[in-house]
């Protein structure tokens, strides 16, 4: 597993990759809320009370480096992540500074 820090204009974030069985795991921690790769349930964490958004890659670019997971858009948010303004084609910078 390899854990980043990050350090944004407006707070640190928390930035994870894990090896799963056939793939990997990318989450990303903010103050307000999470950015997901496609394995997480975005309705689940709405359920649980956590804005989150999450980044569903085309096949054939899936990520496998955290600067992969990183550079990507935004692709799918909660109803609480909608809420305080994140968005499909957000940036993981836009998106963090929102959950900042």
């Amino acid at each position: 597993m390899e854990i980043l820090i990050e350090q944004f204009e407006k707070s640190t974030i928390q930035v994870c990759q894990l090896k799963w069985k056939h793939s990997w795991i990318f989450l990303i921690s903010a103050p307000k809320g999470i950015i997901t790769c496609g394995s997480f349930d975005l309705i689940a964490l709405n359920d649980f009370g956590t804005p989150a958004a999450k980044i569903f890659p085309k096949e054939g670019q899936e990520a496998y480096t955290i600067d992969d997971f990183i550079n990507r858009k935004i692709t799918h948010v909660n109803k609480l992540a909608s809420e305080i303004g994140m968005k499909p084609g957000l940036t993981i910078k836009e998106a963090v500074e929102i959950l900042s």
